[in-house]
């Protein structure tokens, strides 16, 4: 029997998250920014929460609004994601969607609690970010079509990193490009990819035929997986070397097809343990993460290959 931590600076029960509805959900991403101290938001991101949280009102209200919008995505310059700049830790990240906010948000509030495990802690607040989004922007018709809602794969990669000589624990959350339209889809994986270029992971001088070939292999270009932003928060720490290396080499991660994994009825997710058993729910890296995978000099590929972790 799992016994699940708290979450959010041990101020909220998985039923309690798990049970929000939309509202209540938005009044507690509005309590990150009025009460940081009591969810032990995270320094550098302090200043930065208020912008986001008003980001995710703005698409939410827009949503209710205008269905036929692509749920959770951008397509105007004028609006506020255009701008929404966060920082993990010391370094700044563009985001550009809905799913990529409220996996930041995750990230950075509350430590990590000392009794965390992959069971207790890391998968289910990974489905904490899937089901705030499906609430947030929920599946629905619009013209006889089906509006496909949050997107299916999500991330979630936990590690250590020493802090004035001692270890803390850290977990970062993504989601991929699973869902929306071919035109939005394609600009926000852009973006991504680019992000990913500019942080210097993706070498095309050298290494372009190889990545085309990834690419083939798995009908996906880079920018789209679930694993883009935690493998750019995580890359983005540590100064090139032994410093990089080290927090590489404690990074653990698991992918899964959060919809298999959730009972919308009862608002309860699977145990980690039941997830294994339900076919396509758990996934390996695909061979664009390995590629990313491999970019690190610490990074250990059977800390995310299912059939060789201790299961």
């Amino acid at each position: 029997m799992v016994v699940y931590a708290s979450f959010f600076n041990g101020t909220t029960t998985l039923e309690t998250a798990l049970h929000m509805p939309a509202t209540d959900i938005i009044k507690k991403f509005d309590n990150f920014v009025n009460k940081a101290d009591l969810y032990a938001v995270q320094e550098e991101a302090r200043d930065y929460m208020k912008p986001a949280v008003s980001a995710i009102e703005a698409i939410y209200n827009r949503y209710k609004t205008e269905p036929e919008q692509h749920p959770g995505y951008i397509e105007d310059s004028s609006s506020l994601l255009s701008r929404l700049s966060v920082p993990y830790q010391s370094n700044k990240f563009d985001l550009r969607t809905l799913y990529d906010i409220v996996a930041w948000i995750l990230s950075v509030v509350g430590p990590v609690p000392s009794i965390a495990t992959r069971d207790n802690y890391y998968y289910p607040l990974m489905m904490i970010g899937y089901v705030f989004c499906a609430k947030l922007i929920p599946a629905r018709k619009v013209t006889k079509k089906l509006n496909p809602g949050p997107p299916e794969v999500w991330s979630v990669m936990w590690f250590e990193q020493i802090i004035n000589k001692l270890p803390v624990k850290r977990v970062v959350v993504g989601a991929n490009l699973d869902k929306p339209g071919k035109s939005t889809k394609d600009d926000a994986k852009e973006f991504r990819k680019a992000l990913l270029d500019a942080s210097n992971i993706l070498d095309w001088s050298q290494k372009h035929s190889v990545m085309q070939l990834r690419r083939g292999l798995t009908s996906q270009d880079f920018g789209h997986c679930a694993e883009t932003y935690p493998l750019l928060f995580i890359c983005s720490l540590g100064h090139a070397g032994q410093e990089a290396t080290t927090i590489q080499r404690s990074v653990e991660g698991l992918a899964a097809k959060a919809p298999l994994l959730y009972t919308k009825t009862t608002a309860k997710i699977a145990l980690y343990e039941e997830a294994k058993g339900v076919k396509h729910a758990l996934m390996n890296p695909c061979l664009n993460c390995e590629w990313l995978l491999g970019y690190g000099e610490g990074f250990q590929i059977s800390h995310f290959i299912l059939k060789e972790r201790e299961y």
